[in-house]
C-alpha cells in the first residue's frame, strides 16, 4: 500500500464514471455481503435453496427479476441426501448452474481461498450462500467480540466487492426482543453494521405459516414482504410487498417531483433549479441538490416502471443536467 493517502477531490469524484452494484434480484438484492437472519427452524434454508434455484434458472423471485448466473450453496448443517430431498420438493430438475458443498475450511483457515478458487473457475458466479455463518467461524461463541465479528464479515465482504457478487450468510436471531428487528441479529453490531444488507424473516407466531421478510441495506429501499409457507411445495410464496409503494410515504421529495412532472410534463435543468421550482410550489423539506439527485437515482427504475416517468442524468462540461419527462398523457390516477 502506498504510504501517502490517495485522494480525489469532490469535483473529480463527480466526474468519475463509477460502476454501481450489480443487481442479483431486482430491487431487493444487489451485489454485496448480506445477512439473512431468523429464529431456528423457521424456514431460512428452504428460502435460500429456492433463491439459489431461481437465480440459477433465471426465474423471477416474488415478481422481481433475477440476473441469471452460477450459484454456490454451502449447506454446512446438512448432508447431501437431505439437500437432494429438499431440492426434489421445490423443482422437478436440478441445474448445472447450482453447486453444493457440505464441508469447507473455516474463515481465516482457507475458506476465502476456496471461495476465490471457485469463482475463478466459474466466472459467471452471482450468488454464494453460506448456511450457516456460525459453521465457518473458528472462534467459540464465548469469544465473539465486535472486532472478531467485523473481521469475519469484512473478509467475506471483500470477496463480494472484488467480484461484484452477492454473498448471503444465514444466521440466527437472539432471543432478547428489540423494537428494531435488525438489532436482534445474533452477535455484535460488527456483523450487521458492516454488512451491505440485512434480511430478517419473522413468522407471525411459531406455528404460523405466514411471515414477514424485512429488508434493509445500503443500496436498497427498506422493504417488507409478506410471505406464506406452502407446505405442499415447500416454498415461501408471496402475499404482498411494499417495494413499489414505500417511497410514496417515506420520500416526500419524490412525491413532489411526481406532482411537478404531472403538471409540467417535463423538466430539463439542474437539480438546484428543480429544488427552487419545487420550493415555489410549496415543498418545504430542507435537502440539498446532491441529495435530490441521489434520491432520483435510487428511485429512477421505480418511477419509470410505476409512473412512466423517465429520468436521465446528462453531464456537461460545466454542470450536470436532469432530464425528466412524463411518458403518459394522463397518469393522475397513478400518482394521486
Amino acid at each position: 500500500m502506498n504510504k501517502n493517502l490517495e485522494t480525489v477531490t469532490g469535483k473529480q469524484l463527480m466526474e468519475m464514471e463509477l460502476k454501481q452494484p450489480r443487481s442479483i434480484i431486482d430491487k431487493i438484492m444487489p451485489s454485496g455481503l448480506h445477512i439473512l437472519a431468523g429464529s431456528p427452524k423457521i424456514g431460512k434454508s428452504w428460502l435460500v435453496l429456492w433463491l439459489c434455484q431461481s437465480i440459477a434458472t433465471g426465474e423471477d423471485v416474488w415478481g422481481f427479476q433475477t440476473n441469471k448466473g452460477t450459484v454456490l450453496y454451502l449447506c454446512l448443517e446438512d448432508r447431501l441426501p437431505r439437500i437432494k430431498n429438499r431440492l426434489m420438493s421445490i423443482t422437478e430438475s436440478g441445474s448445472d448452474a447450482t453447486a453444493f458443498a457440505t464441508e469447507t475450511l473455516p474463515l481465516g483457515g482457507g475458506l476465502v481461498e476456496q471461495i476465490e478458487d471457485y469463482i475463478l473457475n466459474n466466472p459467471d458466479t452471482l450468488l454464494i450462500v453460506i448456511d450457516t455463518l456460525q459453521q465457518i467461524r473458528s472462534l467459540g461463541s464465548d469469544n465473539m467480540s465486535y472486532a472478531n465479528d467485523y473481521k469475519d464479515i469484512s473478509a467475506l465482504k471483500a470477496i463480494s466487492d472484488k467480484y461484484d457478487i452477492a454473498i448471503v450468510c444465514v444466521h440466527h436471531l437472539r432471543k432478547m426482543k428489540d423494537d428494531d428487528l435488525f438489532n436482534m441479529i445474533s452477535g455484535t453490531m460488527g456483523l450487521s453494521g458492516s454488512a451491505d444488507g440485512s434480511y430478517v424473516l419473522v413468522r407471525d407466531n411459531r406455528m404460523a405459516s405466514k411471515a414477514t421478510l424485512y429488508i434493509t441495506g445500503r443500496d436498497v429501499a427498506d422493504t417488507e414482504i409478506r410471505l406464506e409457507f406452502d407446505k405442499v411445495n415447500c416454498l415461501w410464496k408471496l402475499i404482498e410487498h411494499d417495494a413499489f409503494e414505500s417511497f410514496e410515504s417515506d420520500e416526500p421529495i419524490i412525491r413532489a417531483v411526481c406532482q411537478y412532472i404531472k403538471e409540467e410534463e417535463q423538466y430539463r435543468d439542474t437539480s438546484t433549479n428543480l429544488l427552487k421550482k419545487l420550493t415555489e410550489k410549496g415543498f418545504k423539506e430542507d435537502i440539498t441538490p446532491a441529495t435530490l439527485s441521489k434520491k432520483l437515482r435510487v428511485h429512477a427504475d421505480m418511477l419509470k416502471e410505476k409512473f412512466n416517468i423517465h429520468i436521465e442524468f446528462i453531464r456537461k462540461s460545466d454542470k450536470r443536467i436532469l432530464s425528466i419527462c412524463d411518458g403518459n398523457d394522463d397518469n393522475d390516477s397513478n400518482i394521486a
